[in-house]
């Protein structure tokens, strides 16, 4: 397993200073990029864009949006957009077999996958509640 990230990213209050990358790795959307904010206040370390199973490459494959490196195992947190992933697309059936596939083959290595939808993290600040929220942190 890959040692905890170390990067501390910073914001301004205005969503157009948001990271246009994370570790390197492009930022795909607002939402990505107010996470990874957050988590960084809230005191997470953290991977961005995890390929398991071969990623988007192989049939099966998956990117986690972050790994988040939480006690004792490290929890691997998707986000989700209504539009994409809401309950009446066929991608949301498609999202749930991913996750019960991580949790399948990597229960000894990871905890239960979480995830944020994009309705939640409209700002930093509700971002940082949603965080705090999803993984008990004050």
């Amino acid at each position: 397993m890959d040692p905890p990230h170390e990067e501390k990213l910073k914001f301004e209050e205005k969503d157009e200073n948001l990271p246009d990358t994370i570790q390197g790795k492009p930022v795909r959307s607002k939402e990505e990029a107010r996470v990874g904010v957050s988590l960084g206040i809230v005191g997470f370390n953290f991977k961005y864009q995890v390929w398991i199973f071969g990623g988007n490459i192989f049939p099966g494959g998956q990117i986690i949006d972050y790994l988040v490196y939480t006690v004792p195992l490290p929890t691997p947190l998707y986000l989700q957009s209504a539009y994409w992933h809401g309950p009446e697309m066929v991608k949301r059936q498609d999202d749930l077999m991913k996750q019960a596939k991580v949790r399948q083959r990597m229960s000894r290595t990871w905890a239960d996958p979480k995830e944020l939808w994009d309705h939640e993290l409209q700002s930093i600040a509700q971002t940082v509640s949603a965080i705090r929220r999803e993984f008990g942190r004050p």
